[in-house]
């Protein structure tokens, strides 16, 4: 998941593989940062699968609202009914 995950948010948002590699890093820092910190405040919450819910989280957000691939951005170019 940590693999793969930073790699599909980051490709939603740009077409050059550098700058891809740079966004899926701190997409993955992103992550691993805020889901420790959110480990622990939280009591028994395990910091592996907190991490991945807010890699989740980031991916979707990508899915959603990135320019030219996102789904809004593919809905409104369609032209909305």
């Amino acid at each position: 998941s940590l693999l793969i995950a930073p790699a599909v948010g980051a490709r939603q948002w740009t077409n050059k593989l550098g700058t891809m590699c740079i966004l899926a890093g701190c997409f993955g820092m992103i992550s691993a940062i805020g889901g420790t910190i959110w480990s622990t405040t939280v009591q028994k919450l395990p910091t592996g699968p907190a991490i991945i819910v807010i890699l989740s989280v980031i991916v979707l957000l990508s899915l959603i609202f990135a320019p030219n691939r996102g789904i809004l951005w593919q809905f409104r170019k369609r032209g909305a009914p």
